[in-house]
């Protein structure tokens, strides 16, 4: 789950080749428990991707 990989140091705001972030990820696909869990975890909120969304 997501918590396990951010309980065991993943980056929570690494992006892609893109720019995504998960949390950007997360919340295009509708995966509300994973927005969530994110900002829980401090996911940076105003984040953009390489197009400025």
């Amino acid at each position: 789950s997501i918590k396990l990989l951010l309980e065991h140091g993943a980056e929570i705001d690494a992006a892609d080749i893109n720019g995504k972030t998960p949390l950007i990820h997360a919340s295009s696909v509708g995966h509300e428990n994973t927005v969530k869990v994110l900002l829980e975890y401090g996911a940076e909120v105003n984040a953009a991707d390489n197009d400025g969304q």
